[in-house]
């Protein structure tokens, strides 16, 4: 794991049991990271299971962003 997805899923992580809600490009500003890091970081680590993400929505049905919670674990 790179030293930017500890980043990332420390930051994740900080955000408690109702998940982080931050897009990715307010999670790369916050961690001084460039914002392509972070969907890299993010799909690698959704890929592996070490996070989950849920699309949100507006009353709309636009999709407003995605919710990243903390994942079970490695899918290996």
């Amino acid at each position: 794991m790179t030293n930017s997805q500890l980043r990332i899923l420390g930051y994740i992580a900080s955000c408690g049991a109702q998940g982080c809600s931050d897009t990715k490009n307010a999670i790369a500003e916050k961690l001084g990271v460039c914002p392509k890091t972070v969907d890299r970081a993010v799909r690698r680590m959704r890929d592996d299971g070490l996070i989950v993400s849920t699309a949100r929505f507006d009353e709309h049905g636009s999709q407003l962003g995605n919710v990243y919670f903390i994942g079970a674990g490695s899918k290996q």
